[in-house]
């Protein structure tokens, strides 16, 4: 990023964009959990406790957005950053998390009620 924009702030905006779309995890446990237990937060994450996932930034809809905006307006090359950041993070959780591939669909999640068995390729608390 660094060397194709020659911008050390554009290698930062896709840095912390393909960082900063994993807070959406803190707002479903935000929304399943007491926070109370917010200092289990990781570990509930990782036993996937949570009936529903609900994910809103990991969303293929918002990236199509995002790039749709970039393309019609269009937008500088900070925006450029930050959909290869998102697009990015994206692309790695379909390859490598057992999410369905549909399950980064919003819609998809919509329809099925964000309901985290409907989502998973197996079941997932088995997995662990």
């Amino acid at each position: 990023m660094l060397f194709y924009f020659r911008s050390f702030l554009c290698a930062f905006i896709a840095f912390a964009a393909g960082v900063l779309i994993d807070l959406d995890h803190v707002i479903d446990f935000l929304l399943q959990f007491n926070i109370k237990r917010f200092k289990e937060f990781f570990a509930i994450m990782y036993r996937t406790e949570q009936s529903r996932i609900y994910i809103l930034m990991h969303s293929v809809e918002m990236l199509l957005l995002l790039w749709s905006a970039i393309i019609l307006i269009p937008l500088n090359k900070h925006w450029i950053a930050l959909a290869i950041g998102f697009t990015q993070h994206i692309a790695l959780d379909v390859i490598f998390n057992p999410m369905k591939s549909t399950g980064y669909f919003l819609s998809y999640r919509l329809i099925n009620s964000f309901d985290k068995e409907k989502l998973f390729k197996t079941n997932y608390n088995r997995m662990r």
